[in-house]
């Protein structure tokens, strides 16, 4: 899943930063949630305009590269695309917590015993499929999709009998026969996007990586309490209707600490592409 990363980042040297000494750019991917504790500071005027930047990438890919080449000094991004990789990048905090999971009509996990699962490309959603099935060995056969349309047509016509996404996007899937079984269930706490930063950003943007942590820490206390009071900032921030946003901010949430739980599940999920994140770490 990783083949194309590995092809660009491959080489790859951060230099001096290009980016203003007195600016942190924060990198995220267009539509995809993990960066709206950051979003929400700034919205709400918790984190200056003057001072922090949202730069959007259109995937996870160009974002992941952007990091590595130095062109944004952080990233909201799943770990694993630096899982092993020579890179001058530090998993700076966590983030973003569930949110994954498949639709089907099955009621729960072990109905869905063979099943051929559509799986949107990226990487949490695809490792996230296989940690499910081989830990109830459900012999999932995984089928990756770059485009949402066409993993949803396969759905209807009987081709796939259930498809794995993360909210937002998961709602949009399926009939009214169909329900949603939550990856949580059977990786309780997993961390779907990481604040990843580089090492120059690290030595010479600390206290605004820091300052940068502890407004995501206020926004996220305020989301993650009153769900329903965010949904206005939600929609001022993504495309997605008040429903769909109701709905997913009770199945993710936010929580910035590097906690053991949040470890472990790294260190598995790395050691599943035979290689570790003792290098993501920051050491003291």
């Amino acid at each position: 899943m990783r083949t194309l990363f590995f092809a660009l980042i491959a080489g790859i040297f951060l230099g001096a930063c290009g980016n203003p000494p007195d600016v942190l750019v924060v990198g995220a991917v267009e539509k995809q949630i993990g960066a709206f504790p950051l979003e929400f500071a700034l919205n709400t005027g918790i984190l200056s305009a003057d001072h922090f930047q949202i730069r959007r990438f259109s995937s996870e890919v160009r974002l992941a590269t952007a990091l590595a080449e130095g062109r944004v000094d952080a990233a909201m991004l799943p770990f694993l695309h630096f899982a092993g990789v020579d890179a001058p990048v530090k998993l700076f905090s966590s983030m973003q917590r569930e949110g994954g999971g498949i639709v089907c009509e099955a009621s729960e996990f072990a109905d869905t015993r063979g099943y051929h699962v559509g799986v949107h490309t990226g990487c949490m959603v695809p490792m996230l499929s296989v940690l499910v099935t081989d830990s109830l060995r459900l012999g999932w056969e995984l089928t990756e999709y770059d485009d949402r349309e066409d993993m949803a047509n396969a759905l209807q016509t009987g081709e796939m009998q259930a498809l794995a996404d993360a909210v937002p996007y998961l709602l949009g899937y399926g009939d009214e026969n169909d329900g949603i079984l939550w990856f949580s269930e059977v990786l309780p706490g997993y961390p779907a996007a990481d604040l990843l930063a580089t090492n120059h950003a690290i030595e010479h943007k600390r206290a605004l990586l820091d300052e940068a942590v502890e407004a995501a820490i206020a926004a996220a206390s305020f989301i993650n309490a009153y769900p329903n009071e965010a949904n206005d900032r939600f929609l001022t921030i993504y495309p997605f209707s008040r429903r769909a946003i109701r709905k997913t901010l009770t199945r993710t949430w936010y929580y910035t600490a590097i906690d053991e739980q949040s470890r472990a599940f790294r260190h598995r999920a790395a050691a599943m592409l035979g290689t570790n994140t003792d290098s993501l770490y920051i050491t003291p």
